[in-house]
């Protein structure tokens, strides 16, 4: 559990300002696995497969994603989202 200071606690703040100030209080961490609350269903094994290859293959980043495609903006721009 860590709290995180007001300014990285309110609902402008990113989650990567989140991670990086629970790392430098936290030097001895060398590896963090964030699941995002709109990301659910995230199964633990499927979390940790990807630490174990992150450690196998020498990784410094891995993440998720599933085949179906989802357009979030006209396709003309070329954006999409996978969801499953």
């Amino acid at each position: 559990m860590f709290r995180r200071s007001a300014a990285h606690a309110g609902s402008t703040a990113s989650s990567v300002s989140s991670v990086r100030e629970f790392l430098s209080s936290r030097p001895e961490v060398n590896t963090v696995c964030m699941v995002q609350c709109t990301s659910p269903f995230v199964r633990a094994d499927i979390i940790e497969e990807a630490l174990g290859r992150m450690r196998v293959e020498r990784l410094d980043s891995i993440f998720t994603v599933t085949r179906s495609r989802i357009y979030s903006k006209p396709a003309s721009l070329c954006i999409y989202t996978y969801i499953q």
